[in-house]
């Protein structure tokens, strides 16, 4: 599972990337945003702040 941490309010959430860790990079990140489920904000998907657990 890939995880990625909000900006605003610091909630872990899943990333909603359809890829390995070893694939992630900005270029093949479709979606260029998600919004944390727990305060709202957009979270930027970027492929450094994305981590596997």
């Amino acid at each position: 599972m890939l995880y990625i941490k909000c900006h605003s309010c610091g909630t872990e959430t899943k990333a909603e990337v359809q890829m390995p860790v070893s694939e992630l990079s900005n270029e093949n990140i479709q979606e260029e945003y998600q919004n944390c489920p727990h305060c709202g904000s957009p979270i930027k998907l970027l492929a450094e702040d994305i981590y596997e657990k």
